[in-house]
């Protein structure tokens, strides 16, 4: 039997909006958490989300990055790449699992805000693929490394960091529970999505990848990768809603989510990422060896400083 081009029945599928008979709208869609600025249901509906997939779609392509991710883990496991990795880089994936695993998690929760609560019909669809990423995300970031904590101790800081009161672990904490679980779904869309997602997170991600494969760490290079695919699918929840919120002459409301998730994502990272590039920074100038020097063993020059900071994770006693 021949099956329809997704276009030709994806618009007309994802068009959920109805009149509600039995509740007011403002009782199936509460302000507090749908944030709908007093636009009708009419006005969200012209909502038009630029990644357009089904839910088959989605299964079949997480499926394939899952067989990926985890065949390259299995692969690998008997590589002792960690055991032979440089103390800088195993610093490195403490800071990332410990500020990210759990908060991909909260995110989940976030996601369903958006997936209940807007009045953008696409925007539920995006976000019931964005919670199920959210949740893929957090479990992947709790299982890579709890293979190493029987190596190291601080490989459990992936899932103990937000349970202290280490200072960079309440700022995280701090500015996730701001534009994640305190906000209503649209400003989660521009908070969450467009300005933290699609600014910060996919440059992380990036990055992370290449310095992983860089050190030799093919496992968490790949996973990262497979993790920032989803990431730049449901990074794109946002955009839209910014239109929609421009067109109906909110451009101000729109603009100052935009303002407070930049500066606080940019104070986030400037505490989780000092320390690492003081590591790095000495050995990245013009006159000092690359850091892949440093990542394929060879000793620094003697004119170059060497680092100093190692992370150590409250109530373990250790360091690296």
């Amino acid at each position: 039997m021949a099956v329809l081009n997704r276009m030709d029945w994806y618009d007309l599928a994802r068009t959920t909006n109805w009149t509600p008979t039995y509740v007011t709208e403002d009782e199936l869609f509460p302000p507090p958490l749908a944030g709908a600025f007093g636009l009708p249901q009419n006005a969200w509906e012209k909502y038009d989300e630029p990644y357009k997939q089904t839910y088959p779609e989605y299964v079949k392509v997480q499926r394939d990055k899952d067989a990926g991710a985890y065949s390259v883990k299995a692969a690998l496991e008997r590589s002792r790449i960690f055991e032979n990795s440089d103390p800088g880089w195993k610093s490195v994936m403490k800071a990332h699992y410990g500020a990210i695993a759990r908060g991909e998690y909260a995110a989940a929760s976030a996601e369903a805000r958006m997936m209940r609560f807007s009045k953008a019909p696409g925007m539920r669809n995006m976000a019931t693929l964005g919670c199920m990423d959210e949740i893929r995300h957090g479990q992947m970031q709790l299982y890579f490394p709890h293979e190493h904590v029987s190596k190291d101790r601080q490989m459990d800081w992936a899932f103990k960091a937000y349970d202290t009161n280490e200072w960079a672990m309440i700022a995280a904490r701090h500015f996730f529970d701001d534009i994640m679980m305190t906000r209503d779904a649209i400003s989660v869309s521009i908070m969450l999505t467009f300005s933290f997602e699609t600014g910060f997170t996919n440059m992380q991600f990036l990055g992370l990848a290449a310095d992983a494969a860089e050190a030799g760490d093919h496992t968490f290079a790949n996973l990262i990768s497979s993790i920032q695919t989803d990431e730049s699918r449901h990074a794109q929840i946002g955009g839209p809603a910014l239109k929609v919120l421009i067109e109906n002459g909110h451009k101000a409301e729109a603009q100052k989510r935009v303002d407070i998730a930049v500066w606080g994502a940019w104070k986030l990272f400037s505490v989780l990422t000092g320390p690492i590039m003081d590591y790095y920074t000495p050995w990245s100038t013009a006159s000092s060896p690359s850091r892949s020097s440093w990542r394929s063993g060879s000793s620094p020059s003697s004119s170059a400083p060497s680092p100093t900071w190692a992370w150590t994770c409250p109530g373990t006693g250790t360091s690296s």
